[in-house]
This record gives structure tokens, sequence and C-alpha cells, in this order.
């Protein structure tokens, strides 16, 4: 008589179903599946399930040399289309010191006053790159590289420009036709018991991919819906009520 067919679920899905268990948000579960896809494919046929720590470090291996090699790559091809200097050189700042700090110093503008700091401590050698910079002034380096853009384009005029705010978070983020499918959905009996499962059916059913937090200020918020099931409460709280 044959042997009956493995009824247990796949390796993939048993990463999905673990994911949605410790409810991570769906790009923790998307990221989690790709690596345990590669995991697989370095190792086929034998499954995962019967490696051991030394199939581990083999694969860990193998990332290093992939990445490694990527790396060289890159900076050959960085070094022959002269693109190192762009990147690692900071712009030459023309205010003096002095102007600078006296802008600084009258500048009630919260913002543009951030901005004249930079060049400010770029100028006195305080802050020797954009990582420093951006320690200094509380933002992420990538505000930095953007303040330093804009400054290149158009000096200090260009860098103290500020822009108007743009649309709520639900206007920019989720189309006109996904946003009167998700109201739909909230006005249905089931709904939806999380918003971590409000994210994970815009990004399945929508194709539109948003963090959690953007779902929350949407949902709860902008749309003023609740969830339709009660959120499990803490197992100590449980304890105490006993």
């Amino acid at each position: 008589m044959p042997d009956a067919p493995d009824q247990s679920p796949k390796l993939l899905d048993q990463v999905r179903q673990t994911c949605r268990r410790r409810q991570y948000s769906y790009h923790t579960e998307k990221a989690y599946v790709r690596w345990a896809e590669r995991f697989a494919c370095v190792h086929d046929p034998t499954h995962p399930r019967r490696l051991n720590e030394d199939g581990i470090r083999a694969f860990l291996y193998q990332l290093r040399t992939i990445f490694m090699h990527l790396e060289w790559e890159w900076t050959q091809h960085a070094t022959s289309c002269d693109l190192l200097p762009a990147m690692y050189n900071l712009p030459e700042i023309d205010e003096s010191v002095d102007w600078l700090d006296a802008q600084v110093r009258s500048e009630q503008d919260a913002q543009v006053q951030r901005r004249l700091q930079m060049l400010l401590l770029l100028k006195t050698g305080q802050a020797e790159s954009r990582s420093a910079a951006a320690r200094h002034l509380g933002v992420h380096r990538n505000t930095i590289a953007n303040w330093l853009g804009r400054y290149e384009e158009g000096g200090t005029g260009k860098l103290c420009e500020i822009q108007e705010p743009g649309p709520d978070p639900g206007q920019q983020s989720i189309p006109s036709e996904a946003m009167k499918a998700l109201k739909r959905r909230l006005s249905e009996p089931e709904g939806f018991g999380s918003y971590k499962e409000i994210q994970r059916w815009l990004a399945e059913e929508q194709d539109v991919d948003l963090c959690y937090s953007t779902v929350h200020q949407i949902v709860r918020y902008d749309l003023g819906a609740k969830l339709k099931t009660p959120r499990p409460s803490h197992p100590k709280k449980a304890t105490r009520s006993k």
C-alpha cells in the first residue's frame, strides 16, 4: 500500500504562518520568505530541517563571497566613472564663517536655521562628513545629503526654501480605487481584526505596500474606522483578573 502523501505545510508556508502567528509586518514576512528561498536554493535538494550549523555557515560564507564580489565590481565601476569623489567629497562652502554665524544667530525660522547651521558646521570643520553633521543636528544623514544637494543646486537661497506640506497621508499613499475598496471592506460585518491584517490585505489584494504606522494613521484617524474584533489582552492582565 503506497505511503500517504505528506500533509505538512511546505517550508515557505511554514515561514509565512510563523510570521503571521508572531504578528510580524507584511514587509518582514516577505523578507523572511526571500531569505528562506535563498537558503533552500543553496542546499538543494537537502531540506533545511536536516542541515546542521555547518550548512548555515556555508550559506553565510557564500553570501559574504557574493557581497564582496559585488562591492569590488561597484568600486571598479565607480572609479572608472569618477563617481567616488561625488559621493564622499563635501561641496565647497562659499560663504564665510562670520556671515554664516550671523545668519544662524538672526534667523527666526527653526527649519532654515538648522540648514544654515549645517553649513557653518561644515565650514568650520566641526563636522567633517554628512554623518557627523547629521549627529550634530539630530537628523538623518540622507536629510543632510538632500540639503547639500539643494545648496549645490542654488546656494543658500535654494537651501533655505521651505516646501509647503503635501496632502494628507491617506490621499498620497493609497490610490482612489484602493481607498474605495478599503472603505467597503471596513464597513462589512467581518471587517479586520488588526492593523497588520489591513496592511497585508492592502499588499495582497490592492498591490499597495504601506508601513504599519501609515496604515494605522489612515484607518484609525483619517477614516475614523475601528477594528471589528477586540485585540487580545496581555496574559498578565488575564492572570490578574482571575
